[in-house]
């Protein structure tokens, strides 16, 4: 036998209510908040980065940032300028990390390889001089 209770859940439409707004929880916040720390100090990282691999002594490095303080503040001026166009393109902060990041490792283990073999930095159109090359 069914109680009244029951009968009327079975029968009445509608009878699922509306989720409750979850809450974040710590973990989700923390996690949030470590993500928007690493979008905003993403180029800075990636300046620290490809200088370190170019230079390849910490000596050296650390050199290049002291004699060479308003080189670093240009560079970190046009890093965040195409870090905020990739993230705008991207919209979403992962896939702008990935590209963004990505292209600036490799970008200076390129220039770093090219340095270490002929003496020269790499430029843009060392692409098209080979590009001729391959065809």
């Amino acid at each position: 036998m069914q109680t009244p209770e029951i009968k009327k859940l079975l029968y009445t439409p509608n009878t699922v209510k509306p989720p409750h707004a979850i809450k974040q929880k710590p973990l989700s916040l923390c996690i949030r908040v470590c993500g928007w720390l690493i979008i905003a100090f993403l180029p800075i990282y990636c300046l620290l980065m490809m200088e370190y691999i170019h230079y390849a002594n910490k000596a050296r490095f650390a050199t290049f940032f002291i004699e060479r303080t308003p080189v670093v503040l240009f560079d970190l001026a046009v890093l965040y300028l195409i870090w905020v166009c990739v993230l705008c393109l991207c919209k979403k902060g992962w896939i702008a990390v990935l590209v963004f990041g990505g292209g600036c490792g490799i970008l200076s283990y390129v220039n770093y390889l090219k340095y270490a073999m002929t003496g020269d930095y790499f430029y843009p159109w060392d692409l098209i001089e080979q590009a001729g090359n391959v065809g």
